[in-house]
């Protein structure tokens, strides 16, 4: 159910003989000073990263199994038969608005109010777009604009920017740099989110400095490097 992309990888080639479920969530709230708001009702769109060491009616059968088990009448779960193709629709939204806001530290309004929606935040949408087409996956033509709108009327902080503010670790690996080696491996240009995911290192780095999962020397060291 994490956000991300390609997260099936390393858990296939570890347990290739296990069904390995992809699930992914869509739900709107809001936390303020520990009062959570929940804003859209849960969709869940369930599937199974493939495992090609298992037949494919295996893996769906778990994956029904897995939906009656976690539907109930206030949550929308639903089987999805394609999981990369939504990972990558998702991705549209996570690697470039969630992204950014984290960056910059505003929320979606925000962004597009200053112009950075437009400036930074739509290249990224075009790039993830043309990572997917050369993976095998046609997203729809007007997915920019719903993802644009998909915050209309709403001052939203998507999850990254929330983790930020608190201080947390994000997840930058398998929002954006799990898809930028698969566009690396596709040979995809992506200098917009290559840039966004240099920048967020840096935001990384000190958040776990802030949870002291990294730490650094009293005295910085001297670099000898050579610049030019």
């Amino acid at each position: 159910m994490q956000n991300g992309f390609d997260l099936g990888r390393p858990f296939v080639e570890k347990y290739p003989k296990n069904v390995c479920i992809s699930g992914v969530s869509h739900i709107g709230s809001h936390n303020h000073n520990g009062v959570i708001t929940q804003t859209q009702k849960d969709k869940s769109l369930i599937s199974y990263f493939e495992n090609p060491n298992l037949s494919k009616e295996a893996q769906e059968g778990k994956t029904m199994e897995f939906i009656s088990l976690y539907q109930n009448e206030k949550i929308d779960c639903t089987y999805f038969p394609d999981a990369k193709w939504y990972r990558y629709r998702k991705l549209v939204y996570n690697a470039s608005l969630n992204t950014v806001a984290a960056l910059t530290g505003v929320d979606t309004g925000r962004l597009q109010l200053s112009g950075g929606l437009e400036a930074v935040s739509i290249p990224a949408m075009r790039e993830v777009i043309a990572i997917a087409k050369a993976d095998g996956v046609d997203l729809p033509k007007d997915v920019i604009n719903l993802v644009v709108h998909s915050d209309d009327g709403d001052w939203f902080e998507p999850s990254m920017l929330v983790d930020v503010k608190k201080g947390n670790p994000i997840e930058l690996e398998v929002i954006l740099g799990n898809l930028l080696t698969v566009a690396k491996e596709l040979k995809v240009d992506t200098p917009v989110l290559s840039v966004v995911y240099e920048l967020l290192k840096v935001v990384q780095f000190r958040l776990k400095e802030g949870c002291n999962i990294v730490s650094v020397p009293e005295e910085r060291p001297v670099d000898d490097k050579y610049f030019e």
